[in-house]
């Protein structure tokens, strides 16, 4: 889990990743499933579309943004004579068509290699995770020991292993589709290190350079997948990682006011410019906030030549004047009215009461309006947690391994309304908000000069928070350990 001063997981991606797995586990261990098939690769886009068009990932992925104008348009599918299909409850099946942009122009695209891995010769979080994946091949044979590393001595083996040939074709056939169409870095790690090989014992196939994770990697995978696959820490981690990368782009061009569609495409800025842009929007809506009589324009130069400082230029130019006669900078600063705007998932967070950044450019302020009652925010984080408590083998290892972590901060642990909340309430009912209602956890509120001056809605949130916390280290601990 992170460190302090890294930026928070995003929530919304732990739970698409889930929801995916739980799709691939429907048919990545199914014999008759082929993902070059026509009809049987259409299947599963439709699962994923009818998944991206669900509320909670409308609201919290396709438009989580700033723009008070959105449109979100859906339309119902019909079969070939016109009628509306249905799905298992019956009801017509509705898409949201940003889910087909995000299906189609953000989880199908390649990724590429990190300038830091080209030294190292280190493989894409693509390639890990058909790494994983190949190692919950069936069983029999010698999917367990399969890795894919950078080689110069490389070479394709001779042995020919049925149960290796269709992986060994579908790369090939990666490889010729791909051609040389692929990044420099990717082309200076493979004259510093070698081409990617995958190794299965004797077997040896060459990998591409870069992998899309739904024309690439899936066609790859050895049929069918282990039942257990999709339960694997390793696969879920690798896959996460791979929806952090895939969405950045889409997250900051959302986050700055940008439309996908029409900007995914284009290369005229930088995943560092885009950051810079949602830093330079952050800082002047909280600095118009605290200055109601300036103007937007006013709060956006004061702001752009403070964040600026000494460097030569910010968000790709030096003075303010040419950031503003560009497309993006005017689209940028005629973003809604103040305060009409929510908080981008995954950005790190700035001290309370900060009007000015005191640290580097990728220093992103938390900017959401804190409301009466219960922070959503704080609540959603639970979801992807209590994925992750399920899927554990033994959940008293959990509660064992969080005392231990409380009894080594006195600061929790001689508190009586953290240890109620931590040890005794949430591990056992996560998410139940019914203890709002409970007369102990009222009376240690009332108690408490911490939580003196909170609602019960807000104490509970801030215990929220910090239990996550708790929590995902616990989990981290038990992982790392083997004992999940």
């Amino acid at each position: 889990m992170p460190k302090k001063g890294k930026p928070k997981p995003n929530t919304v991606l732990y739970r698409l990743a889930q929801d995916l797995l739980t799709i691939f586990k429907d048919t990545l261990t199914a014999e008759a499933f082929d993902p070059t098939d026509p009809a049987d690769r259409e299947g599963l886009h439709l699962r994923i579309l009818a998944q991206l068009s669900q509320p909670y990932y409308v609201s919290k992925l396709l438009f989580h943004d700033f723009s008070k104008s959105r449109q979100e348009s859906f339309h119902f599918l019909k079969d070939l004579s016109g009628k509306p299909l249905l799905g298992p409850d019956g009801k017509p099946v509705r898409i949201a068509d940003q889910a087909i942009t995000y299906l189609y122009e953000v989880l199908h695209r390649r990724l590429g290699l990190a300038k830091v891995n080209v030294s190292r010769g280190k493989p894409t979080n693509m390639h890990e995770l058909l790494t994983h994946l190949c190692r919950r091949g069936p069983g029999g044979w010698h999917w367990r020991q399969a890795e894919i590393q950078r080689s110069l001595a490389g070479k394709e083996s001779r042995v020919e292993n049925l149960a290796f040939a269709r992986t060994k074709k579908a790369l090939k056939n990666q490889i010729n589709r791909l051609g040389k169409n692929y990044s420099a870095e990717s082309r200076s790690a493979r004259e510093q290190h070698g081409p990617y090989w995958l190794r299965a014992g004797d077997c040896v196939a060459e990998a591409p350079e870069e992998l899309s994770l739904f024309h690439d990697v899936l066609e790859a995978v050895p049929k069918p997948l282990q039942a257990g696959f999709a339960d694997d820490w390793d696969i879920r981690l690798y896959l996460l990682k791979v929806l952090e990368s895939l969405n950045e782009r889409y997250k900051l061009l959302r986050s700055c006011g940008f439309e996908p569609t029409a900007w995914l495409d284009r290369e005229s800025f930088s995943i560092a410019v885009l950051r810079e842009m949602t830093q330079l929007k952050t800082k002047a809506r909280r600095f118009l906030q605290s200055h109601p009589m300036s103007t937007e324009v006013a709060a956006f130069e004061k702001t752009f030549e403070v964040l600026r400082n000494d460097r030569p230029h910010y968000c790709g130019h030096r003075p303010f004047a040419d950031f503003l006669a560009t497309e993006e900078g005017s689209i940028l600063i005629g973003l809604p009215a103040r305060g009409q705007y929510s908080r981008p998932d995954s950005e790190e967070s700035s001290p309370e009461g900060e009007d000015w950044p005191t640290d580097g450019p990728d220093d992103v302020a938390d900017d959401g309006a804190r409301l009466d009652g219960i922070d959503e925010d704080a609540v959603d984080d639970l979801d992807p947690l209590a994925a992750l408590i399920d899927s554990m083998s033994d959940k008293l290892k959990l509660k064992e391994q969080l005392k231990q972590l409380i009894i080594t901060q006195p600061a929790i642990d001689q508190d009586p309304l953290r240890r109620f909340f931590f040890l005794e309430v949430i591990p056992e009912r996560i998410g139940d908000r019914s203890l709002l209602e409970n007369a102990q956890f009222l009376k240690l509120i009332a108690a408490h000069p911490e939580f003196a001056g909170l609602s019960a809605e807000q104490s509970y949130s801030k215990l929220i928070r910090e239990f996550v916390k708790l929590a995902q280290r616990a989990i981290d601990e038990l992982y790392k350990r083997g004992k999940a």
